[in-house]
């Protein structure tokens, strides 16, 4: 099984130019990261040769560095723990941001490598990725949101028939309450617990995974409608990675890796990027 996974790693993955990290070589790194101190100063030890250094030349700092050594791990959690009926794309995606978690709460003091850290919440993400569910109706992640949104809106009011009330409770437009509720209203959602957790003592629930794969166009539409809506508090390259991984303006959703040849950056760049566009988005929504 190793094996095959290798083998397929090696078919389909870009070679990766920074070597593995020693635990000495981890150590400096993190240990330079929590100081504050430049990527360049860093790698001014005897602990990184020539050629180490050539290799980094297009790294732009300590966090692209360490994903770059360790992107390995992502590729290969994708291919091991993903479920085969989720694109790679998003299995990689996830496992990026699990990651970024590892670089952001390790602790290198603690005697162990980054990597076996790592792989742990890269395991989580890309778990979370997965659909547990195999019956019943499949609900879009921002339909999610969105209903989210509405319950809260209704819990104290006895009449619910008012769109625009709800409208201007939940930051949304009339037309996408009268769908949610009519989502609501139909049990659609009682198909499924979407606040169940994935597995026992699991923080991550239902409702943070579920996609729809039947329901693209209706999911393009909204998420144009409600990100046009939205899009002044992102930033230039917010919207730009946004429009093209979800179609927005075209409705031709984008691969990671084909974002980042066409604005010319990092397929970590573009997750990074897309990250933080809706992490805001969430935040106005305040979900």
């Amino acid at each position: 099984m190793v094996e095959a996974i290798k083998d397929r790693l090696a078919e389909t993955e870009e070679v990766i130019k920074i070597p593995v990290l020693t635990r000495d070589q981890e150590c400096r790194l993190f240990h330079a990261r929590k100081l504050g101190i430049s990527l360049s100063l860093a790698l001014a030890s005897p602990l990184f040769d020539d050629e180490f250094k050539r290799g980094c030349r297009q790294v732009s700092d300590i966090d692209d560095l360490l994903v770059r050594a360790n992107e390995g791990l992502v590729a290969y959690a994708a291919l091991k723990y993903g479920d085969k009926s989720v694109d790679p794309d998003d299995l990689k995606q996830a496992g990026f941001l699990g990651l970024l978690r590892a670089i952001d709460t390790f602790d290198y003091k603690r005697g162990y490598k980054f990597s076996t850290y790592a792989v742990w919440w890269i395991r989580q993400k890309v778990g979370e990725e997965n659909s547990p569910i195999t019956e019943g109706v499949y609900i879009p992640r921002h339909q999610v949101l969105r209903n989210r949104c509405v319950l809260l809106a209704t819990d104290n009011m006895t009449d619910i028939g008012d769109c625009q009330t709800i409208a201007s409770k939940t930051e949304l437009t009339p037309a996408q309450v009268k769908f949610t509720l009519a989502l609501l209203s139909s049990g659609i959602l009682k198909t499924v617990s979407l606040d169940v957790p994935i597995k026992n003592g699991d923080s991550a629930t239902r409702g943070q995974t579920v996609s729809s794969p039947n329901d693209s166009e209706l999911e393009r539409f909204f998420l144009r409608d409600q990100f046009e809506s939205m899009f002044k508090i992102l930033t230039p390259k917010e919207r730009e990675v946004l429009t093209l991984r979800f179609g927005l303006s075209d409705s031709n959703e984008k691969f990671l890796r084909e974002i980042a040849r066409e604005l010319e950056t990092t397929v970590w760049s573009v997750v990074t990027t897309e990250k933080e566009a809706l992490d805001k988005l969430r935040e106005f929504l305040r979900v």
